[in-house]
């Protein structure tokens, strides 16, 4: 399908309400000449956090390119938009006090650390920081700081507040969500939202699980936090095609996809005829609908880190292909 007359590309990077008339007047004129693709094909684009804190250029965690992404997203959709059976779109959505954000530490003279700081299990242990109230029991964060320490996490960063709830870098960039829109009206199917992040406990760059799910008291017990999105997982995978895309690529994206992969893998172990039907070759990447965090100082090589992920996928069979790809 062609792109409607409403779409303006130049507007990606740009902060505007949506117009809901114009793009129902020309839905009107267009579901008219819509002949509907019938494929024996189910596809299902797979959306992680294209929302304007992200996307949006001066937002507090811009992803240098993700607005070109945005465009890339949005020509995608109207393209084909025919053979699109569902589109699932993630919302990383935070409150002021979770253990990412500057408010929730504080050191001796009750000072928030900056943003990007790196708080670490040494620094906590030796009262460099402390969480700002006295009700957070200090040996859960100890026992959450250890697993990101220990396992394949990325470390403690305090990250600049973005997408708090409410506000209104939590929204979609308004060029998507007008593709969205589009999308619902032409096709008579609501969008599916899933929001992720909102655990005071924990980070959660996965869509599909938060980065440590259990903590554990000195005496053994413990606190559950977060649980995988087993539910999610499945309904994905019931599609032949899942086309994934957002931001950023060396974070939720790369998250997500690593829980999908880890969970294709224990299933064939678990089933071996693979009764659940869990292919990585079901999932395809728009490689060129997402961005990496850019470096800090002290920080990782990220963009690094998201060209070495992208080789590790496919290598485990998913496809990496660009948006312009034919279907």
């Amino acid at each position: 399908m062609q792109n409607p007359s409403c779409y303006s590309p130049n507007r990606a990077g740009e902060l505007y309400l949506p117009r809901y008339d114009i793009i129902q007047n020309e839905v009107r004129q267009l579901r008219k000449k819509c002949n509907p693709a019938f494929s024996s094909e189910k596809t299902v684009l797979f959306l992680v956090d294209p929302q304007v804190g992200f996307c949006i250029p001066g937002a507090s965690l811009y992803v240098n390119g993700a607005e070109k992404d945005i465009e890339r997203i949005c020509n995608f959709i109207y393209r084909n938009l025919e053979r699109i059976d569902e589109i699932r779109v993630s919302l990383d959505t935070h409150t002021v006090f979770q253990i990412h954000t500057p408010g929730f530490w504080v050191n001796d003279q009750n000072e928030n650390p900056n943003p990007f700081s790196i708080i670490t299990l040494e620094n906590v242990k030796e009262k460099k920081w402390r969480p700002y109230a006295e009700w957070i029991t200090l040996e859960l964060i100890e026992s959450y700081l250890e697993q990101l320490e220990t396992g394949e996490k990325y470390i403690l960063i305090t990250w600049e507040y973005h997408t708090q709830k409410g506000s209104v870098d939590n929204a979609v960039v308004p060029m998507l969500y007008e593709a969205l829109f589009f999308y619902s009206l032409m096709t008579g199917k609501e969008i599916k939202w899933i929001t992720k992040g909102e655990s005071l406990w924990t980070e959660n760059y996965s869509v599909l699980s938060p980065e440590v799910s259990k903590l554990y008291f000195k005496d053994g017990s413990l606190k559950i936090v977060g649980n995988f999105n087993e539910k999610l997982m499945t309904e994905l995978m019931a599609f032949d095609r899942v086309y994934v895309a957002g931001e950023a690529a060396s974070h939720c994206v790369k998250a997500t996809l690593e829980d999908m992969l880890k969970v294709i893998k224990k299933d064939k172990l678990r089933m071996p005829n693979n009764s659940y039907d869990f292919e990585e070759n079901k999932i395809y990447i728009l490689e060129d609908c997402m961005s990496p965090v850019q470096p800090t100082a002290g920080s990782p090589d990220f963009p690094a880190i998201a060209k070495e992920a992208l080789e590790k996928f496919k290598l485990a069979g998913m496809r990496v292909v660009k948006s312009t790809d034919l279907f």
